[in-house]
């Protein structure tokens, strides 16, 4: 590893300090790339600085490993410019706003310039989890500068891939029965974020793909008997540092308000796909 992060959990620090790393792993065999974690404690010069996590950074480095591309040749955009540029990132844009996607043809073409799974996939990791910290932040999708080419692995094919980035403000309290699809699909202008995916949705065929890849990940990946143990799993990994980290930081305020934490992101695994599903069903 060339880079690596030290990250004291974020927005999410007086809370679980690993609501964002059990989200990314929760998701890490969809079609989109997520961050490792493993739980570390730091300390500087000899003083004890708590529980911290250890991530991959999302930089050119590590698409390189990941995909194996070059990473001196890559589009990587968030809210700026990280490598390359926006030009092919614009030119798709302006295409869907000149042209729709509506037919066949016009989303046939799309679909040589962005990997529309690796698209629904991500979108519906943010709207299950109902980020209330992201749309026009807090994202990162990325390119191999190349001509689009079918037959080359994923990744290497010059089309647009989406990341997984801080999502430390999804699961938050009482918020299981957000609409957060209707936001993330509001079409206004062509700027603002809901307007890709909204657009997409009237394509009949991108629509039918995004409904039924929805109810499957509901009736997998996000079944709260699969994300429950995960979410213990990552309490029990700090369970027996956590008394220290309080004792350094007095965040959270105590023991109990930890795991009170915790036990609301339980809550939201529980209560949300009833919710989300009612929520696709006003939709579509």
């Amino acid at each position: 590893y060339k880079t690596f992060l030290l990250r004291n959990a974020g927005n999410d620090y007086a809370s679980t300090l690993f609501r964002d790393a059990f989200i990314h792993e929760s998701v890490a065999h969809l079609k989109i790339d997520i961050q490792a974690y493993r739980p570390a404690v730091l300390f500087l010069n000899g003083e004890y600085w708590g529980i911290h996590n250890l991530r991959q950074r999302q930089d050119k480095h590590y698409y390189n490993q990941k995909y194996n591309v070059d990473a001196d040749n890559l589009d990587v955009l968030s809210e700026e410019v990280e490598e390359g540029d926006t030009t092919h990132y614009n030119a798709m844009l302006n295409y869907v706003v000149t042209n729709g996607v509506t037919d066949t043809t016009h989303y046939e073409y799309l679909k040589t310039q962005m990997d529309v799974e690796s698209f629904s996939d991500y979108q519906i990791t943010e709207i299950f989890y109902n980020n209330l910290d992201w749309g026009t932040n807090n994202i990162q999708y990325w390119r191999l500068k190349a001509p689009f080419s079918p037959t080359a692995p994923p990744g290497k094919d010059g089309r647009w891939r989406w990341s997984l980035y801080d999502t430390d403000a999804c699961m938050s309290d009482s918020t299981w029965a957000g609409d957060k699809l209707s936001e993330a699909s509001y079409i206004s202008n062509w700027w603002e974020p809901g307007y890709l995916l909204g657009k997409l949705l009237q394509n009949s065929s991108f629509q039918n793909d995004f409904i039924n890849r929805f109810a499957d990940l509901l009736n997998t990946t996000f079944l709260p008997s699969r994300l429950t143990p995960l979410l213990q799993a990552k309490k029990e990994g700090i369970r027996q540092e956590i008394i220290r980290h309080i004792d350094r930081w007095k965040t959270p305020s105590d023991t109990s308000t930890w795991t009170s934490q915790i036990n609301n992101c339980i809550t939201f695994i529980e209560q949300r796909p009833a919710f989300q599903r009612q929520h696709i069903r006003n939709k579509f």
